[in-house]
């Protein structure tokens, strides 16, 4: 009877989802466009309850997939306590695959994706009907159950927020929306992330497919966290359900302290997957069932899948089973269930690239070239430094610079709690799991959150240990540091930092959450929304800078921020010559560039860039001859490709006007830096020219700011023109005595960039002056609430405060 129940139940949601017909396009926010998305309880709650009906669906497609599978390879899974979770994983593996291999041969349709859900049904006899009975956590009294449901209640808000990770938003969210537009997978230039291991990106594309959106992506996610802790607690129950329950509590504690919890990443599937691997291997007796070293296989190839820390699971597995005894059939068995687990994406990567492990290797088989090459030197032959005192820097690295910003506390603690137990334990063989993924972790340098697949293992690893009661203290110490912390973390996040609660429970619509509840961008958001509506979706965008890309509904060229910021300038410097960066870029189909200077300034200032004048002059040459100015959404600009009708004025220089500001402004910066000496000669009619000349008059005392006047002149005709231009033509004018004169000025500039705090400040001195003192109160007010590190805003504001007493 129950699986005619669940049957149904799909068969309701499907046929629901059939009728709705989604659009083409899936932005990752429709960005107002979607009225479904207004701010009112009940259309939040019940994308809720959708997003929570897809999440059960995935789990009963899961669970049912899983057990047709089982079978037929594993006599003993009837025996097996962990039945239910091998189950529900090999239903990860299928699904995810099956995603892949119909998005791959251009066939992800509708009616293909319902098929997934139904055969599962067709193929099962009742008696292996889909129960989620066995997916629950058995043999827990209430007590415990409500201490282990708390970390969970307090991930809640930001499990149902909207996203609010711009990787989560540009990668693992993003691309699956192009899958679903496109019906099949293709490579984005610049972005290696489209040819990495994408197995949980697939499910939520399964996700957005079905009505869910990000919000049943996001429950996916949240569902492999509970389901790590779950096999936590299964596989060392037998242990003592204090030490059950007490790891549970470690794991459910670390992610939400590193605001992992409630973020739509995809670490917390992988750690789900690199524990079901070491539970494979937690078997009795002096050697693997060859069953069970395929089925450990199959999890760490698809923990790898996932994300390639994956590979901690890769090299605990063969270590263990070698330390079993070394034996080449049953280490190929491994082997051979790793790689069918693999299959689409290596067989995909060979067929379109000519490399089936791109981007890992990037000219490995004659494979293509890709800027991940700069970003895993460190991997290079000799290149990494092997010492004992660079080991110790990665690791303090590593531990002090995670996102979360706790890693100084939770990595020690979890270091000095693996050593106490690994001495008391005798070193079992699944320590073997454990040591080469830490080592391989450590020599690459990465945040402690890339650790988290190892953190449960850990667990699983010194369990015998904590038994012990003399053990127990530093176990419940843990616990009583790490899980205090991370419902501080939570807390303070949902109240101060991401501030979800409201588009939690409908009092904050998305569109809202994106522009004051983030990083509030209102010129990028407006530009998006236009773009949205004068480009055709069939368009294709380049970036010159990647930060928020995830505004935009269109496919773009995103280039990581930490490997490549700027990929044009990376484009000249390969093609060699104009003619060829523009066949490049049409072989691409590319037909825009999206221009964003507060992400290109950012950029500058931390150094990224530097640009030889061979390929200064290729880039800017590119500009004058193959591109044209389309329009503007205040300090957001579009260009289009165009024929070469010969040269057009240069007005900005994208990237080359902020790196002449940034060395106009930096005091160690030369009389003539080397991006000023380009712009002199190759663009010297161009108005970046003419502002970066204007800005460093005014920044000398030799000179009299007057003398910027004639280039902020030329500056401000050109309809490109930066709002710094407006603002310091203003200045000139405000410091000239002529506020009157200064006002216009400063309005043009907050109309192109509202988000200015110098200019919002000078304006209110510029009013304050013409006597408008409550407006010229207000504008301080908004500066300060702009910029509230700036000391002489505050002064000014509580100096003006003071007077008014």
């Amino acid at each position: 009877m129950r699986f005619w129940v669940s049957l149904a139940f799909t068969a309701v949601l499907s046929i629901g989802f059939w009728f709705a017909r989604p659009p083409r396009a899936f932005p990752v926010f429709p960005q107002g466009v979607d009225s479904f998305n207004a701010g009112t309880f009940g259309v939040v709650w019940l994308r809720h309850a959708l997003s929570g009906a897809v999440l059960l669906v995935w789990i009963l497609m899961l669970a049912g997939w899983g057990r047709a599978t089982l079978g037929w390879f594993w006599c003993g899974s009837e025996r097996s306590s962990l039945r239910a979770d091998f189950n529900v994983a090999l239903g990860f593996i299928l699904i995810g695959s099956a995603v892949f291999g119909l998005a791959f041969l251009g066939l992800l349709y509708p009616l293909l994706l319902l098929l997934l859900l139904f055969l599962p049904g067709f193929f099962l006899r009742p008696r292996h009907s889909m129960r989620i009975s066995r997916i629950r956590m058995p043999g827990i009294p209430k007590a415990w159950l409500l201490v282990l449901s708390v970390p969970l209640l307090a991930a809640l808000p930001g499990i149902l927020a909207p996203e609010g990770s711009w990787d989560a938003m540009v990668y693992h969210l993003r691309f699956p929306s192009f899958w679903l537009m496109e019906h099949k997978l293709f490579l984005l230039s610049d972005s290696p992330f489209s040819a990495y291991p994408v197995l949980m990106e697939m499910h939520y594309a399964l996700a957005r497919a079905f009505g869910g959106g990000e919000g049943a992506a996001k429950m996916m996610h949240a569902a492999c966290w509970i389901l790590a802790g779950r096999l936590v607690f299964k596989v060392v129950r037998p242990l003592g359900l204090t030490v059950a329950c007490a790891g549970a509590l470690l794991w459910f504690g670390i992610p939400l302290t590193v605001h992992l919890a409630g973020t739509c990443y995809i670490d917390l599937a992988t750690a789900w997957l690199t524990t079901l691997c070491a539970a494979v291997l937690l078997v009795e007796g002096r050697t693997v069932p060859r069953p069970m070293a395929l089925l450990a296989g199959i999890f760490a190839g698809a923990a790898f899948m996932t994300k390639y820390t994956g590979a901690f699971a890769l090299l605990g597995a063969a270590a263990v089973l070698l330390a079993r005894g070394w034996k080449p059939g049953l280490l190929g068995i491994f082997c051979a269930g790793a790689a069918s687990s693999c299959l689409f994406w290596l067989s995909r990567n060979w067929l379109e690239l000519g490399n089936p492990v791109y981007p890992f290797f990037a000219r490995f088989l004659g494979g293509l070239d890709s800027p991940t090459l700069a970003y895993w030197m460190h991997n290079q032959p000799g290149s990494v430094d092997l010492s004992p005192l660079a080991f110790v820097r990665r690791l303090w690295h590593s531990c002090a610079l995670d996102e979360g910003g706790v890693g100084v506390v939770t990595s020690p603690l979890w270091l000095a709690l693996s050593v106490m137990a690994l001495l008391f334990s005798r070193f079992n063989r699944l320590w073997l799991f454990v040591i080469p993924g830490f080592l391989f972790w450590l020599f690459l340098g990465l945040d402690v959150r890339f650790l988290l697949p190892l953190l449960p293992v850990v667990f699983l690893a010194s369990s015998r240990a904590w038994t012990e009661r003399r053990l127990r203290i530093p176990l419940f110490a843990g616990v009583l540091l790490i899980l205090p912390l991370g419902l501080f973390d939570a807390v303070r996040g949902s109240l101060t930092q991401f501030d979800p609660i409201p588009p939690a429970v409908g009092l904050r619509s998305r569109e809202n959450h994106l522009l004051h509840g983030l990083t509030p961008s209102p010129e990028y958001f407006n530009g998006a929304l236009e773009m949205g509506a004068r480009i055709a979706p069939k368009a294709r965008i380049i970036m010159v800078n990647s930060v928020k890309s995830y505004y935009i509904d269109r496919r773009c060229v995103v280039s990581h921020q930490h490997i490549d910021p700027f990929p044009l300038l990376r484009y000249a410097h390969a093609a060699g010559d104009p003619d060829r960066l523009m066949l490049r870029l049409r072989q691409q189909g590319l037909t825009h560039v999206a221009y964003l200077p507060r992400a290109v300034a950012a950029d500058v200032s931390g150094g990224n860039v530097a640009v030889g004048d061979k390929d200064a002059r290729i880039y800017l040459e590119w500009l004058e001859r193959w591109t044209s100015f389309e329009w503007r959404s205040g300090e957001f600009l579009v260009y289009s490709m165009r024929s070469d009708r010969g040269k057009r004025p240069l007005g900005r220089i994208p990237v080359f006007e902020e790196m002449a500001l940034f060395d106009a402004v930096s005091s160690k910066a030369p009389s003539d830096s080397a991006a000023l000496a380009q712009l002199k000669a190759y663009v010297p009619e161009s108005s970046s020219l003419s502002v970066v000349k204007a800005i460093r008059i005014l920044l000398s005392r030799e000179k009299n700011p007057v003398e910027a006047l004639p280039y902020l002149a030329r500056a401000v005709r050109d309809t490109e023109v930066s709002p710094m231009a407006w603002r310091a033509y203003g200045f000139v004018f405000l410091n000239s005595g002529e506020p009157d004169r200064a006002l216009p000025c400063y309005q043009r500039a907050l109309h192109l960039n509202p988000s200015d705090a110098e200019t919002r400040f000078e304006f209110g001195q510029a009013l304050l002056q013409m006597g408008a003192r409550d407006a010229g109160i207000a504008e301080i007010e908004t500066a300060v609430r702009l910029d509230p590190a700036r000391e002489s805003f505050r002064r000014a504001l509580e100096s003006l405060m003071g007077g008014m007493r």
